[in-house]
């Protein structure tokens, strides 16, 4: 069973593989190198959300019950309880 994910990067790339592993209900943390690149990371994933509900494709309290389970740090330490890492740097 997987319980945590940690992805590494959070571009383009990055920021979709976050949104589908909270999609299937997963606590993710998302690995970027600063905390300027893991503010933009949070931002697209928050982005794909605020579409969603924008669209009428998911409410507000789906928005907010995915974001919950995400988390971001600039260490690689935050991914030491992690069941799977998905690199996805450029």
């Amino acid at each position: 069973p997987l319980d945590t994910v940690g992805v590494i990067g959070g571009g383009t790339m990055g920021a979709g593989i976050v949104v589908a592993l909270l999609d299937a209900g997963l606590p993710t943390v998302m690995v970027e190198q600063d905390d300027a690149a893991l503010e933009r990371g949070r931002k697209r994933v928050e982005q794909v959300y605020d579409l969603l509900v924008k669209k009428g494709r998911m409410t507000a309290d789906e928005r907010r019950a995915r974001l919950a389970r995400f988390t971001g740090a600039t260490h690689y330490d935050a991914l030491a309880g992690a069941d799977l890492i998905i690199e996805a740097v450029f």
